[in-house]
């Protein structure tokens, strides 16, 4: 979560940056890339205050919590490194589309289970 708020920053900083620029293709990139992390830390957040209230578990919580900072932090490093050399974020769209499959699936398994239990 840190890490992609730290991100996230840097990003709009870059953005105020090249508001101006004549370069717009990168201004773009920057653009889009900040509505990814937007999206990802919206979903992040929401999946937080979820498994909070789902396991009141604090030790779990905390594993869980750390698990997930080391993977995002893993992502945003290779989309760093990503940007530096060629100036795309390939890892970082495959993470987002990734997650928000398995988010999608959890969502119809939730879906599924309430209406079995509706019955």
């Amino acid at each position: 979560q840190r890490s992609l708020e730290e991100r996230y920053e840097l990003l709009i900083s870059q953005r105020t940056v090249l508001k101006g620029a004549v370069n717009k293709t990168r201004y773009k990139e920057v653009q889009e890339e900040i509505r990814m992390i937007s999206q990802a830390l919206r979903d992040s957040t929401k999946n937080l205050c979820r498994n909070l209230q789902d396991n009141p578990n604090v030790s779990g919580n905390l594993l869980k919590i750390q698990r997930e900072r080391k993977d995002i932090a893993e992502v945003l490093h290779l989309t760093v490194q990503e940007l530096s050399g060629g100036g795309s974020f390939g890892e970082l769209i495959h993470t987002v589309t990734q997650d928000m499959r398995e988010q999608e699936k959890l969502t119809r398994m939730l879906h599924h289970d309430h209406e079995m239990s509706g019955m």
